[in-house]
């Protein structure tokens, strides 16, 4: 059984907008699965799917296989596929955040480094003046009260 395809939100990104409507071009032609898209339109299943994902545009070929799978007028799609790629790139390169590995390898380190340097920080004023510091209860080093 294919699985339920990623819900589109109701922005008006153009990205989103391209998406809803090849869905709706391949809603009109009896809702096909994939597979059989992926055989009519000589593109893997996983590239048709992804091209109605609104993530990314895709390729003005897979656009147009797409299209010339579910009985869609080419000629107006490849417009469209023109047009919105014009703006995209009009827009500059999008911005991504990075994968929550990497935050969290970032954060991790930088928290690590972070301890570090305000234990050794804690350690050197207390070696000075032992007589401003003392450890509270959960073992940080405060000013000692006057």
């Amino acid at each position: 059984m294919p699985r339920k395809e990623r819900e589109l939100d109701d922005s008006d990104d153009p990205l989103v907008v391209f998406a809803r409507d090849l869905r709706e071009l391949r809603e009109g032609a009896g809702r096909p699965p994939y597979r059989e898209l992926a055989g009519r339109a000589h593109f893997s299943a996983a590239a048709l799917c992804d091209a109605a994902g609104g993530r990314r545009l895709p390729s003005l070929p897979v656009t147009t296989a797409y299209v010339r799978a579910c009985g869609g007028r080419v000629e107006d799609w490849e417009h469209r596929w023109r047009h919105l790629d014009a703006e995209l790139r009009a827009a500059g390169p999008p911005r991504q955040a990075p994968p929550p590995s990497v935050v969290r390898l970032f954060t991790g380190v930088v928290g690590g480094l972070l301890v570090r340097v305000g234990a050794a920080m804690m350690k050197s004023a207390q070696v000075r003046r032992p007589e401003l510091a003392e450890r509270n209860l959960s073992g940080h080093l405060t000013a000692a009260p006057e």
